[in-house]
């Protein structure tokens, strides 16, 4: 139950942040900016991805969960897929 009470607390913290994210998305288009440059959208991403680790070490508890992955190589997965993708 711990386990459970952990997690629930860590995925209410990520659908929060992820509200805050399209917030961010929609205010920046409007403006007809791009998202990756403002340093708010950035910051809230970068929580949103600490988080999402945090759920996956917690949902793992015999050592099979990562919390170590962090925004750059999430931005260098979406350059690669940018360069090869045929769209």
């Amino acid at each position: 139950m711990l386990i459970e009470a952990d997690a629930r607390r860590f995925i209410t913290e990520a659908i929060e942040t992820e509200k805050d994210l399209s917030q961010i998305e929609s205010k920046e288009k409007q403006r007809g900016r791009i998202v990756i440059d403002s340093p708010d959208y950035v910051a809230k991403r970068t929580k949103l991805i600490q988080i999402l680790g945090k759920i996956n070490s917690v949902a793992n508890p015999e050592g099979m969960g990562r919390d170590d992955l962090s925004n750059d190589i999430l931005l260098a997965a979406e350059g690669i897929f940018r360069r090869v993708s045929p769209n």
